[in-house]
């Protein structure tokens, strides 16, 4: 799946520095264009890996 979404279907990892002391701080925002399916599975698998 992650494949087949390429990096086209992906948004960008920006962070915002400034407000948080310097460090790195990711929002998820929600595209027009993204399926908030996608987007939860998405979401599913980050918190996964962040986990183990």
């Amino acid at each position: 799946m992650m494949q087949s979404l390429g990096l086209d279907g992906m948004s960008s990892n920006e962070s915002d520095h400034k407000g948080h002391k310097g460090e790195a701080t990711y929002y998820i925002l929600h595209k027009d264009w993204c399926s908030c399916q996608i987007t939860a599975w998405l979401c599913m698998l980050n918190s996964l890996h962040l986990h183990l």
